[in-house]
């Protein structure tokens, strides 16, 4: 078998530039340590208030904050606190929220997606909303 002929390519035009990357320890505890602190405020965020089941605009703010969460992909460090959130939430939805968001399409369609998403039994076929 005859020996396979090389390429002649050109070189980068990036040269060996990130070849040669070094990794800064302390920067990346610097960044570290705020990556803790902003987990610890947003988890402050989603925290419920036990008078504050599900109520007004704080739960429709909140219910914001995990579809943005979800939709950034970092729900998951968060994930008991989505779910005690929701627990709390979900048995005030129909009574609560079919009053307060009776015109807001967005919040009804966001909290129905964000509930079923979590494995809520919520029904399409019902119509509080209307």
């Amino acid at each position: 078998m005859p020996p396979r002929p090389l390429g002649n390519f050109p070189l980068s035009l990036w040269g060996d530039r990130f070849s040669a990357f070094t990794l800064d320890t302390q920067l990346l505890g610097k960044c570290s340590k705020e990556v803790e602190v902003l987990k610890e405020e947003v988890k402050d965020m989603l925290v419920l208030d036990h008078d504050d089941v599900g109520g007004g605009k704080s739960g429709a703010e909140k219910m914001v904050l995990i579809d943005a969460l979800e939709r950034h992909g970092v729900s998951y460090l968060f994930q008991k606190e989505i779910e005690e959130l929701l627990e709390n939430m979900f048995p005030k939805y129909e009574e609560y929220y079919s009053h307060v968001f009776h015109d807001n399409l967005f919040m009804v369609s966001l909290h129905f997606r964000v509930f079923r998403q979590h494995g809520y039994d919520l029904s399409s076929s019902k119509q509080p909303f209307l």
